[in-house]
């Protein structure tokens, strides 16, 4: 049990390095044992490291300094904490240093100013510059910030699992924002004129969670590494107001035209190659190191393969391969010295709800160019403390040129034998306390010693621990408190007190871990509380971990694991196979999952679901729930439920017919430019809306047609738009809402309409400024609310003709024919022209009669159709010569 004790410690201060660079190439430890995040350059050639938790440290020559900069209080769960920094240009003459985190309990992220003092933050001094939106989720933060050679702080901000935020200019997720160093915002970036407040900071859009950022020296070249969803990573060269696609595409665009302001990344690999990209780095330092071929080129890493590329920025292209075997690269600096510096993050997880970041396994090494291969120390000895008649081994590892000779040295005498890259001590005595050990590596290349890593030897033995809640067996249910207590023991002086204790408590999902309860000392015991909204897989359970450390500096650390009683959950539809919803996401039916009990799951049935040309109306639960969305605890014993639906009247439809105007605000007074026929409305439009000669702003749509009901009833219609929209039913004005807005939805009835009886329905949109969209549902009173199908809808017959007639060396034509508002003639004459026009309705009804002068050249006459209804009109043209008949439609 001492042996098994003292190896789980030992483990936790030994790392290895595996990773493999290019010949001549070669990296060392700096600083390990992390949980990092970020870092950054000051102008004096300090590294500031961000870690997770909230901690900044300075590394200054090679070596940390012993005092944190700052310990930020930060929302530490998931991908959230302190998650990017940035030092002022003019460090320390300017003493500000940003830090970008995720505020506790506030469900986002926030950039904040602190001043500096002699290597440390000064208390009082935090001032928020700028808090971000809400975040749909616990990951995607972003988070790197740096200084352009404009003297402005460009950040990198993630979508927060919100990806319809990337495109809106009234979110900051998803984008890239410029501030000036105070927080303010400069007056010439790009979307300032079309947006206000803090919304004015946007430089870049189309972003999903732009980790890592860098700029080049000299060029003042931006590229950012944009981790993607399931299908592309991209390397981003950002240029202002530029578009760079998430959601509408991941990688490279390739579906007809993209829009005018949009970006294709210079680099994207899918997920066969990697399934993160991290790390940026541009290869352009004070003084070079590296060989002439690297100089100017983009480094980056990728997160799950363990490796970095570089590419060369101007060219794009294919990547090139520097390092592999890496455990999970993060970041990457490049120093004024020339060499390269790299977080490696380490840890089980990363990268979604269900993998958590934390860590405590994180390096950070220095790559140099070694061009001789003379041997480095990449990882030097650590001091040890044994208990006389332990055993117990000192590690290191050499960089460099292999194969390497090592010979260790005690007290600087050689060990014969030892020559291995670890040293292990057989039952130490006192004797042997206070030796000093060190490593000589030898290659080709060269010699070199170690640090000397000191033992010390103690008589006293080790304490016992002892964890006495939870008992060993305890069960839990979300929902319940998880309490720990424990104790220690010291043969030498008896009961520990809390000082010397320490708890940690992870919960783990099958390989990965979360952290539940951080790191924590000066306790005996305390609770938890296990959330019932979160991790909803069963292969779940939580490890309480205490740590005891006797006076002497010995310790002993143990853990009980706690598991979960689970519960069968089952989800069928009648009838069988119809598609519902479990905690937002679809899933074929029937769906059996075993669940912890306590788990709050969300289960949800459409009012309306189409299975095989077959539609169908949502009646309710098996449990008597007449309600569509429920929340459901699973409870101790298993639990099926059924979602009863009745078979519906399918209609034959495909759509509205859509005519679209350029260059028009809602006025519906310019000819029609396109045409079409759209299935749904339910569109969202960041730039154009992809149809012939319609600009990105100032247009208007109008959609008509007939609508044909599932079923008799109340129905509410459910429209939103950006900007006005308007609504009718039947020759029901449903709503009206002909003002600029930003997408909120208007809700229009009830109406009553009988099943299978047509009635006819018209939307009509315009957009100024910005994205558009239109989205247009229906439900019953009482029910739920779907996208109106296609099927429902039937279009209006559209045919635009622009015919012209002769009479009397008149050129005539009515234009558009068909026309949505008062329509026009046009008369073209070669002379001056006496004529009378009137205009009859289908049944031969005169509406209007008008005598007029048709001048030499162009002549445009209004017909005066505006307030007139829908439907088929003659117009009646005569001269002296004669007279001609116009069959015109109104529509």
């Amino acid at each position: 049990m001492r042996l098994f004790s003292l190896s789980i410690l030992f483990f936790l201060t030994i790392v290895t390095l595996t990773a493999q660079f290019p010949a001549d190439f070669a990296a060392i430890t700096i600083l390990n044992q992390l949980d990092p995040t970020a870092m950054t350059l000051a102008p004096n050639g300090d590294i500031f490291l961000a870690e997770k938790s909230g901690r900044v440290s300075i590394i200054r020559n090679g070596q940390v300094l012993p005092q944190p900069f700052i310990e930020l209080t930060v929302d530490n769960y998931n991908e959230r904490g302190l998650s990017g920094l940035a030092v002022h240009p003019d460090y320390p003459a300017s003493p500000f240093v940003y830090l970008y985190y995720t505020v506790p309990g506030a469900n986002h992220n926030q950039i904040i100013r602190v001043s500096a003092n002699n290597d440390q933050a000064i208390a009082g001094s935090m001032q928020t510059l700028l808090d971000l939106d809400p975040m749909n989720g616990t990951i995607h933060n972003g988070g790197a910030m740096l200084f352009g050679p404009d003297g402005m702080l460009y950040v990198a901000v993630g979508d927060g699992a919100n990806f319809g935020a990337a495109q809106s200019l009234q979110s900051l997720l998803g984008k890239i924002l410029r501030l000036n160093p105070d927080g303010g915002i400069p007056a010439d970036n790009p979307f300032y004129q079309q947006t206000s407040d803090k919304y004015r900071s946007i430089w870049a859009t189309g972003l999903r969670n732009p980790f890592t950022f860098t700029i080049q020296p000299g060029t003042g070249t931006m590229a950012v590494g944009d981790v993607g969803s399931d299908k592309f990573e991209e390397v981003n060269l950002i240029e202002k107001g530029k578009d760079y696609g998430w959601p509408m595409v991941e990688g490279f665009w390739q579906n007809g035209a993209p829009p005018a302001n949009y970006r294709d990344p210079i680099h994207a690999y899918n997920h066969t190659v990697g399934c993160c990209v991290t790390g940026a780095a541009f290869y352009n330092p004070v003084v070079s190191q590296f060989p002439a071929n690297y100089q100017g080129k983009l480094f980056f890493g990728e997160y799950c393969q363990g490796k970095i590329w570089h590419i060369d920025p101007l060219a794009g292209g294919a990547v090139t391969e520097f390092a592999t075997g890496l455990d999970r690269p993060l970041c990457l600096l490049t120093h004024p010295d020339g060499s390269l510096y790299c977080i490696t993050r380490g840890g089980l997880g990363g990268g979604s709800d269900l993998d958590n970041t934390s860590s405590n396994t994180g390096v950070l090494w220095r790559i140099s160019y070694n061009p001789d291969g003379a041997p480095l120390v990449a990882t030097q000895p650590n001091d040890l403390l044994l208990s006389a008649g332990e055993s117990g081994r000192f590690d290191l590892k050499a960089a460099g040129n292999g194969p390497f000779s090592y010979q260790w040295i005690k007290d600087g005498n050689v060990i014969p034998g030892a020559n291995a890259d670890s040293l292990i001590l057989q039952n130490v005595i006192l004797a042997d306390s206070g030796a000093l050990f060190s490593c000589m590596i030898s290659n080709s290349g060269g010699q070199i010693t170690s640090n000397t890593g000191q033992l010390r030897v103690t008589a006293n033995q080790r304490p016992t621990a002892i964890i006495e809640l939870p008992v060993l067996g305890t069960l839990y249910n979300a929902g319940q408190m998880l309490v720990f207590k424990g104790s220690g023991l010291d043969p030498e002086t008896g009961p520990l007190d809390s000082q010397y204790l320490a708890w940690r408590v992870d919960f783990h999902h099958n390989v990965h871990t979360h952290p539940a309860l951080p790191y924590t000392t000066g306790i005996t015991g305390g609770s938890l509380n296990i959330p019932q909204i979160g991790e909803t897989s069963d292969d779940v359970w939580y490890r309480v971990h205490l740590f005891v450390r006797d006076p002497a500096g010995l310790g002993r650390h143990i853990w009980r694991d706690v598991f979960p009683n689970k519960s069968v959950l089952t989800l069928e539809t009648q009838p069988p196979g119809l598609p519902l919803f479990v905690d937002g996401q679809p899933i074929n039916t029937p769906w059996i999952d075993t669940c912890v009990v306590g788990i709050i799951r969300n289960f949800s049935a459409p009012v309306f679901a189409n299975a095989s040309g077959q539609a169908f109306l949502f009646n309710g639960w098996s449990d008597g729930e007449p309600s569509t969305a429920r929340e459901v605890e699973t409870p101790v014993q298993n639990l099926s439920l059924v979602a009863d639906y009745q078979a519906l009247q399918t209609g034959t439809g495909t759509g509205l017919l859509g005519l679209y105007f350029n260059n028009d605000d809602g006025s519906f007074t310019k000819p029609v430019t396109a045409w079409r026929i759209d299935p749904q409305l339910d569109f969202y439009w960041p730039q154009s809306p992809w149809t012939p000669n319609i600009g990105t702003d100032i247009f208007s749509v109008r959609w008509q047609g007939d609508l044909e009901p599932w079923m008799t009833g109340n129905y509410l219609f459910y429209l939103k738009g950006d900007d006005g929209v308007r609504l009718r039913v039947n020759d029901n004005q449903l709503i009206d809402s002909w003002i600029p807005s930003n997408g909120e939805t208007r809700v229009g009835g009830p109406i009553f309409l009988t099943a299978q009886q047509k009635v006819p329905i018209r939307v009509e949109m315009f957009e100024i400024y910005g994205e558009a969209e239109i989205h247009l549902e229906w439900g019953l009173i009482d029910g739920g609310q779907s996208i109106v199908p296609s099927t429902q809808l039937y279009p209006t017959t559209y045919t635009y003709t622009n015919e012209q007639r002769i009479l009397d060396g008149l050129r005539c034509s009515v234009v558009p024919n068909p026309f949505l508002d008062g329509g026009q003639l046009e008369i073209f004459a070669l002379r001056n022209t006496a004529l009378q026009v009137e205009l009859y309705d289908w049944s031969g009804r005169i509406i209007n009669r008008k005598s007029l002068i048709a001048v030499p050249g162009l002549n445009q006459h209004a017909l005066g159709l505006e307030l007139a209804p829908s439907g088929i009109y003659l117009l009646k043209i005569l001269t002296a010569q004669g007279c001609l008949v116009m069959k015109l439609e109104k529509i």
